[in-house]
């Protein structure tokens, strides 16, 4: 197959597994079918839960089996999890929803990008990587925001519970789309003596690469901010007075932003200088702690300005962190390991937000969404402040 040919596929792939119709308004669904913010973090955590449990499985899978079998299960199994979301109305059937969803996600954690660098690097043209990537993400936030878009409105006219079969059939046509995918000639089974001979590599490799897995840690942190503004950008919006409608637009316009600074990552985060690069994510997510808990204060336009300003620094976040990890690490990863090692550190950034999604939605229940921000602030801190000196220590040459 021509790379461009693969490329197509993986764009096609980030776009259809995107179409979040539901996103924009899950907050308001849950909450009126009698969830508080604590039961409704919780849900995610359980998500999270899932995912980190299958990261490195699924991960050895698409190494061992093929990225293509792994991210059209992947479709498939999302669909059949966001139909039952979407027929659902109780704690225990969003649960089982949640834990099947976060399967679906680990099977194309990394897969995908592990599958379009193989075909890049096969033709030799694997210097396309990291524009292709940060393409990827451009596409995958477009994807969001027409969806957040969409969903608002379908919410506001037919109930949110209908945005949830929207996105059922979008992610199961990326199933479908992912069995076009091309695999390597040769798999890299042979040579690593099975899956414990595997994860014994992966340990060896993150021993002895220590930058690529300070790297994965401090991006754990910005990802588990990045998750914190995905999900308090509702309570955000309903405490500053906006109505559901907006919630698709205000998470379009976000998610807009986001297109812009990920087509970016390349140019402004260079691998070269990681360490200031990783200085500027911290420097953002604190500001954006900041902002929003002046939004949540009850503070009139002061709060509204906050409020939006932390959005701004939300989009830059959601729109970088994945591109910039990926441009800095995925080339020094072995072929052998490269998916495995990509899941792996999307388990450290689930594995952090699972433990901090339920505390943040019980703060946020007991003490508002200000006090909620200032304790997670300086739950954030010793991550976003060490690992960037550690960074700029190890940075490669």
């Amino acid at each position: 197959m021509h790379p461009l040919s693969s490329v197509a596929l993986f764009l096609g792939f980030r776009l259809l597994r995107n179409l979040y119709f539901h996103m924009a308004v899950t907050v308001p669904f849950y909450m009126g079918c009698g969830l508080d913010m604590t039961r409704i973090l919780t849900l995610e955590s359980a998500y999270y839960v899932a995912k980190v449990l299958s990261d490195v499985p699924t991960g050895l899978l698409a190494d061992l089996a093929g990225r293509r079998l792994c991210l059209a299960l992947s479709g498939f199994l999302a669909g059949f999890g966001y139909l039952t979301m979407g027929l659902g109305s109780s704690f225990g059937v969003f649960l089982v929803a949640e834990i099947l969803l976060g399967v679906a996600f680990s099977l194309a954690s990394g897969a995908d990008s592990a599958a379009v660098y193989e075909a890049l690097a096969a033709s030799g043209r694997e210097r396309w990587y990291a524009r292709v990537e940060g393409a990827g993400w451009a596409l995958r936030n477009c994807a969001a925001a027409l969806a957040g878009a969409g969903g608002g409105l379908v919410a506001a006219a037919a109930g949110p519970g209908v945005t949830w079969f929207c996105t059922a059939g979008c992610v199961t046509a990326a199933g479908l789309l992912a069995l076009g995918l091309p695999e390597p000639r040769t798999r890299p089974v042979a040579g690593h003596g099975g899956p414990v001979a595997l994860l014994r590599q992966l340990a060896g490799f993150m021993r002895a690469d220590r930058f690529a897995a300070d790297a994965f840690l401090f991006f754990a942190a910005v990802y588990s901010v990045v998750r914190v503004g995905l999900f308090f950008l509702q309570p955000l919006l309903a405490g500053l007075g906006f109505g559901i409608a907006w919630n698709g637009m205000v998470y379009a316009g976000a998610v807009g932003l986001s297109i812009g600074f990920a087509a970016l990552a390349a140019t402004l985060f260079p691998t070269s200088r990681p360490g200031r690069g990783a200085a500027v994510f911290a420097a953002a997510a604190g500001l954006f702690f900041l902002a929003w808990g002046v939004g949540g204060a009850g503070l009139g336009a002061w709060s509204v300005v906050a409020g939006f300003a932390g959005v701004v620094l939300y989009s830059a976040m959601h729109g970088l962190y994945d591109p910039v990890l990926r441009g800095w690490v995925t080339p020094r990863l072995p072929a052998a390991l490269r998916a495995t090692l990509l899941s792996s550190g999307a388990m450290m950034a689930n594995l952090l937000f699972a433990g901090i999604g339920p505390l943040a939605g019980w703060l946020t229940d007991r003490v508002g969404l200000s006090g909620a921000m200032l304790v997670l602030a300086v739950l954030h801190a010793p991550a976003l402040v060490l690992l960037p000196l550690r960074l700029r220590r190890h940075a490669p040459g």
